[in-house]
């Protein structure tokens, strides 16, 4: 806990006890206002995310969220997984249209125009790394070691819990002159913190230049944060943590980087250096309807390669991706010779005519010159063609039914 007779560490120059570890119990009426709308805009935010509009992105949303935790899930309560998968679905997750949950939140006309003003700052907010600087009571004063931002967020539990030096990994959000978690976080010890960094620092300097995107850190953390956040969780584990401690000791971090590196074993829609950003949409729905279909990470690379492959030969244009992603689902189901998928339940799975597909069909084929069994673009004839993830516990879908 600071003491009261330290200069600030906010960096004001002045006292402790007159900045922000003043005890006065003056608060305007205006903040008073916000930290009221700022609870009523989460319970909103969790009513409109349970619609059934948006029943299939959730279940997609789970899919990609826990497949990417190569932890036992058994190390965590369920009901804290539930509740940052069911955070980063609205914040982070990426519809087919682009959005994200709050941005078509943001544009209901019912809203008032204080929670608007809140839901513009919300909407900017990603998860990030924060150091514990200092513990006041009731607040924690935090660095961000990405952003090199300092801020005070207000939380008389947190306190009780974290110390000074500890790795936050949280997403944090304004309220007015206040700032709050905005859900339960990640923490770790001090020692962690060279071993995140330069993870980090690899995985997005890779991000960026896959995607020819300048340096933002704000941006790789909102579309990497799923991925960042299996890391930390990994980290988290009590056995995490003693292999991390002792190659600390042993002065090994090439050995566990190895083991931590997250994501080396499977594509992702990221590591292609898409002509356009629709190609890349494309990618991304596709990717996750074959994980749904429990495709295995080979044939997703598979999939992404020959989209990828037939858009820099082909450069269809197009305004409707779905028409592409139900092709290129259809396609990958013909060359594994797998029978769960065919053009009229694609069809009425996408609201398109199974004739589309099969025109779309045709035209990779040609452009690819297709064989069947194609062995760039597929497993088929190798063992265990289709592994079959283990079943999956619908943490979403159950979270979202408990609303109900």
């Amino acid at each position: 806990m600071a003491k009261k007779s330290m200069p600030c560490p906010c960096g004001s120059g002045v006292e402790y006890e007159v900045c922000c570890g003043s005890t006065s119990n003056v608060v305007s009426l205006t903040q008073v206002r916000l930290r009221k709308v700022g609870q009523k805009l989460r319970r909103l935010l969790g009513d409109y995310v349970g619609r059934y509009e948006f029943a299939k992105d959730a279940s997609r949303a789970q899919e990609l969220y826990f497949r990417h935790l190569d932890v036992s899930i058994n190390d965590f309560d369920d009901d804290f997984l539930m509740e940052r998968c069911f955070e980063w679905f609205i914040f982070d997750f990426r519809l087919p249209d682009g959005d994200r949950i709050i941005d078509k939140f943001k544009r209901l006309t019912t809203l008032s125009d204080d929670e608007k003003f809140l839901l513009e700052g919300w909407s900017r907010a990603a998860n990030s790394l924060y150091e514990v600087k200092a513990v006041y009571p009731g607040k924690l004063f935090l660095e961000d070691l990405l952003l090199r931002d300092q801020l005070v967020v207000t939380d008389v539990n947190a306190v009780k819990e974290i110390n000074p030096g500890f790795i936050l990994y949280m997403r944090i959000l304004p309220v007015g002159d206040e700032n709050e978690f905005s859900t339960s976080g990640l923490a770790l010890p001090s020692n962690c913190r060279s071993i995140l960094l330069k993870k980090l620092f690899a995985d997005a300097f890779r991000f960026w230049e896959n995607r020819n995107h300048p340096e933002d850190w704000k941006f790789y953390l909102r579309e990497r944060s799923h991925v960042v956040n299996s890391v930390v969780m990994q980290i988290t584990t009590d056995s995490g943590l003693e292999w991390l401690d002792e190659d600390c000791e042993e002065g090994r971090p090439e050995q566990l980087f190895q083991e931590i590196d997250f994501n080396s074993h499977c594509t992702v829609p990221e590591d292609f250096p898409w002509r356009e950003a629709r190609y890349q949409r494309v990618a991304r729905e596709v990717a996750e309807e074959l994980y749904t279909f429990r495709y295995d990470s080979q044939q997703v690379s598979n999939a992404l390669r020959l989209w990828y492959d037939f858009t820099s030969l082909e450069r269809p244009a197009f305004r409707k991706p779905e028409v592409w992603v139900a092709a290129i689902v259809y396609t990958v189901s013909r060359l594994e010779k797998d029978d769960r998928e065919n053009q009229i339940s694609l069809a009425e799975r996408y609201g398109i005519s199974a004739s589309t597909i099969s025109g779309k069909y045709r035209s990779i084929r040609k452009i690819l010159n297709l064989k069947d069994c194609d062995e760039r673009y597929s497993t088929c004839g190798k063992s265990d063609s289709i592994r079959r993830v283990s079943n999956t516990i619908s943490f979403l879908s159950h979270y979202l039914s408990k609303r109900k």
